[in-house]
């Protein structure tokens, strides 16, 4: 019996300090066994991450816009409202040769650790001037003619740093009544300069 308990104790000792053993030598070299872990994919959600985190962006904008086009020049202003992700705007503006009403879509492209705010925008309304690019002066009211009309453009802001309304942006866009193209370039500016500027 000693002899039996003997022979055990010792081959439980070999075999203890055999499955201590945690390198597989192959060949000579120490090679780790990583077939065994699997790859774990991340990816980032669908929506965007303000949802998640709030908009530390401004949720309204105004701007004065310039109308520049081989027939017309115009000016007008635009108003966007802009809480999270998607929002809208309208615009007016007032040529020589016709005026225009558009209303649309903007769809905010910045993350909420972004430093500049990045919008995306489109607009559909109509054109209401005259037909051959006359003065809208020298012609009568009743002889003025509607066309659709369809804009388009990008705008940029940065972080405000109080409150919700942000008064220094600048949008860039085209806008056709499917006869002419014109370009739009949205400016506002801080409440101050605009003050300053009618006091010149």
């Amino acid at each position: 019996m000693k002899r039996l308990f003997a022979t055990l104790t010792l081959w439980l000792l070999a075999a203890t300090m055999w499955a201590q053993s945690d390198t597989i030598i192959t060949s000579g070299v120490a090679q780790d066994d990583t077939s065994a872990y699997e790859d774990v994919a991340y990816r980032a959600p669908n929506r965007n991450p303000i949802y998640y985190f709030g908009s530390p962006f401004a949720a309204h904008f105004a701007e004065v816009d310039f109308l520049l086009g081989s027939d017309d020049l115009g000016i007008g202003a635009t108003y966007t409202c802009l809480p999270e992700v998607w929002g809208g705007h309208i615009t007016g503006i007032t040529g020589f040769t016709a005026r225009w009403l558009m209303v649309g879509a903007d769809y905010r492209l910045s993350k909420p650790w972004n430093k500049v705010d990045w919008h995306l925008y489109g607009s559909l309304g109509y054109r209401h001037g005259t037909r051959n690019g006359n003065f809208l002066s020298e012609v009568p009211h009743s002889s003025l003619i509607y066309r659709p009309a369809l804009g388009v453009g990008v705008r940029m802001s940065g972080v405000p740093t109080r409150g919700s309304f942000y008064m220094e942006s600048a949008s860039l866009g085209l806008l056709t009544d499917f006869q002419n193209f014109y370009a739009t370039i949205g400016i506002s500016a801080s409440l101050t300069v605009l003050l300053s500027l009618l006091f010149l």
